[in-house]
């Protein structure tokens, strides 16, 4: 079953994707918190959602890429500062004491790097995609397309991770598989709503 994407759907919710990294952008550079560590990277995940649902010479524009890009850097560094908190978090022992310090390190030295990334991107113009710049059937024939090929992998995945608990690197990818699905589905959950 194909799912219906209109541009002027897409580009609302394109809107409030890009406000919404804005706007944590800012609460992230005044403080980088777990919690704004978090929401920004949630806001990063919805951006990109939209991002991989536009048609290729949309996609390809050199100012949507870059602030994408950009969020996505900002992302993966943001992945190492988290991980380093939660790694301090499980080592308390004093045996670990070292560990810590170096975890520590670590963290502020990706900490100060990902405040630059997120510096850089609150000084790129807002990204703006306009309903006129997004044909239609490209718009919707990319959007299935991505979504087809995020639920072949789950259903690729899920039954290795359901047989066998010991596959913790293939639970990890069908999570992100299914938080990707999750956002794309958040695009045309107005749609789905109105036919259930």
């Amino acid at each position: 079953m194909a799912l219906s994407l209109t541009p002027r759907h897409f580009v609302t919710k394109m809107k409030e994707n890009v406000k919404r990294v804005d706007d944590r952008i800012d609460d992230y550079i005044k403080d980088s918190n777990e919690n704004n560590i978090h929401d920004i990277r949630t806001a990063t995940r919805r951006l990109d959602a939209s991002y991989i649902s536009l048609p290729k010479k949309t996609r390809r524009k050199t100012k949507i890429r870059k602030y994408v890009t950009t969020s996505i850097q900002l992302f993966k560094v943001n992945s190492q500062v988290r991980d380093c908190e939660k790694l301090q978090k499980y080592s308390s022992e004093p045996i670990y004491t070292k560990l810590i310090g170096s975890l520590n390190r670590k963290r502020k030295t990706k900490l100060a790097s990902a405040r630059k990334i997120a510096l850089s991107l609150s000084d790129l113009a807002v990204l703006r995609v306009r309903e006129n710049e997004i044909p239609a059937n490209q718009l919707e024939k990319r959007f299935n397309k991505v979504v087809l090929g995020l639920r072949q992998r789950v259903q690729l995945d899920l039954p290795i991770v359901v047989t066998n608990s010991n596959k913790i690197e293939d639970l990890h990818e069908l999570r992100k598989t299914c938080k990707k699905l999750c956002y794309l589905l958040e695009l045309v959950s107005h749609q789905m709503y109105k036919t259930y």
